[in-house]
């Protein structure tokens, strides 16, 4: 649970302070209470990601989902000038893999954005706390902000979800794609 989990993480940011600890997982809160007791402490944990290879797990970038919302965004922006050469060079279903992995992760980044920059980190997904400190930063969200935010996450979240055979919702291609993005980074 969230508690005992925060309890370990603690007792390893302390150890870290005598040893070095390497730490294996498939939990991102995990992850993500890792750095948040690090950085209170003043350290900056390594942290490498490794994604399943053909018989070991090999290194890889930190998934979207606990980077921060500049790093998501950029990484993001990279995906989708790959998908335009897919679609340009390959066919639509190949694009289309790449776009639906885009718009999950635009989706989750979101979520991030949220987070981290409407609410001013409040309050967090993995984080049990509320920082209080930060409530004074929510009375500049404008309804603008709002409604920037709402409707980017109403347009991604259509593609998180089962679509009816019938009707399907066409995936957006890369120039709607980019334009949205960059209207998020230009929103940060």
């Amino acid at each position: 649970d969230q508690i005992f989990e925060e309890a370990t993480v603690k007792h390893l940011v302390e150890l870290c302070k005598s040893h070095q600890v390497i730490v294996f997982t498939h939990r991102l809160s995990l992850l993500a209470a890792i750095e948040k007791f690090a950085r209170k402490e003043s350290m900056r944990p390594h942290i490498v990601a490794f994604e399943r290879g053909a018989w070991c797990g090999e290194p890889s970038e930190l998934p979207l989902l606990i980077q921060n919302p500049k790093s998501a965004i950029t990484k993001l922006l990279e995906l989708v000038k790959k998908a335009r050469k897919v679609l340009n060079e390959s066919s639509t279903e190949e694009y289309e893999i790449h776009a639906q992995g885009i718009c999950s992760s635009f989706r989750n980044t979101l979520q991030r954005v949220i987070e981290y920059d409407l609410l001013s980190e409040v309050v967090q997904r993995f984080d049990s706390d509320i920082h209080a400190k930060n409530i004074t930063k929510l009375s500049a969200i404008s309804p603008e902000d709002c409604k920037i935010l709402d409707d980017l996450m109403t347009e991604y979240s259509k593609y998180m979800h089962p679509q009816s055979y019938e009707t399907p919702v066409s995936l957006p291609l890369p120039d709607q794609l980019q334009a949205d993005l960059e209207k998020l980074k230009e929103w940060r």
